[in-house]
């Protein structure tokens, strides 16, 4: 039997340290299998669930690869699967299995509900059109999942789901929002990273710019209703495109680790450039971008940069 996520009182680690992991799962109870794929134009991303010693708790994984290396993803999710595999055979054998190696794909029975928890039911993840045992399913969105199904099929050997992007990216999202502490928050320079809390019957409407290889811009007014209302060509995609054109360099990885270290104010013009202060008037900064990438043709700015200080002006355009 296979059983469902209870994700009552679901954290983020590494939030209270300025970095967002994976989430954990105090109280889940039991083994459950759940694996999930997200292939887009730039980056294939992969959710996971591996459990706590004594099967107590569980923890949301999640990683990224390259679209252009999805064979490697296929290997990753194949290689979890053969981990469960292996797992499941020592607990039919008497043994209690390896529940805290990393990275396990774990399924076993987790279906009694627990009073006090909120159950989010995946049981889409898995197949049991003969009434028998349910076989492992991998679930898949993003267009990549069309366009490698058979691909992940035949080296997963397993059943590939397809489920709608945008209604998997609402979903998910309502799902954060709703059950994951600290994953709503507001931002300024002054604030930067303000957590709130929003009810959950005051969730609606609201507006989510979806920023992929493209952006998307969808209007959400409830569980399940939606609509993309507009959208741009400028998105992820178009990063890594102008970061490869203007620094040679190839990987994403390797350009959001440059990002880190760069200065964009080298390549920017700011509006203290303009104006030699604040543009109280407006509200504007001397620290806003007025234009980028604008300083470098300024003589007068004598602005030096490096690539790092143009990758992370291209982010902040982005």
């Amino acid at each position: 039997m296979f059983g469902s996520i209870n994700s009552s009182g679901a954290i983020i680690d590494g939030i209270e340290q300025g970095e967002a992991n994976d989430i954990l799962l105090p109280n889940q109870l039991g083994r459950v299998q759940k694996v999930a794929v997200d292939i887009g134009g730039s980056l294939a991303k992969v959710v996971y669930l591996t459990s706590g010693p004594h099967n107590e708790g569980g923890r949301l994984h999640f990683t990224a690869f390259e679209t252009d290396n999805v064979e490697k993803c296929a290997a990753f999710i194949r290689s979890l699967l053969r981990t469960n595999e292996a797992a499941m055979t020592e607990v039919d054998d008497g043994g209690e299995g390896d529940s805290s190696c990393e990275p396990p794909l774990i399924t076993e029975d987790s279906s009694s509900s627990r009073e006090g928890g909120s159950e989010y039911s995946e049981s889409s993840m898995y197949s049991d059109a003969d009434g028998g045992d349910p076989g492992p399913v991998v679930v898949a969105t993003g267009g990549g999942a069309h366009r490698f199904r058979d691909l992940l099929q035949r080296e997963l050997g397993v059943e590939i789901r397809i489920e709608d992007e945008m209604e998997s990216l609402t979903t998910g999202l309502n799902f954060l929002m709703r059950e994951v502490a600290d994953e709503v928050f507001t931002y300024s320079e002054d604030r930067p990273m303000q957590f709130v809390t929003s009810a959950a019957d005051d969730m609606f409407p609201y507006m989510l710019v979806n920023i992929g290889s493209g952006v998307s811009i969808i209007k959400v007014t409830g569980e399940g209703t939606f609509e993309r209302i507009s959208g741009t060509s400028l998105g992820g995609g178009t990063l890594w495109g102008l970061l490869h054109l203007l620094t040679g360099v190839r990987s994403f990885d390797a350009m959001l680790e440059m990002t880190k270290s760069g200065d964009n104010t080298k390549v920017d013009m700011m509006v203290g450039d303009i104006y030699g202060t604040n543009y109280d008037k407006i509200g504007l900064k001397a620290t806003n971008i007025a234009s980028t990438m604008a300083g470098v043709y300024r003589k007068s700015l004598d602005k030096q940069y490096t690539d790092a200080d143009i990758a992370r002006s291209l982010l902040y355009m982005v």
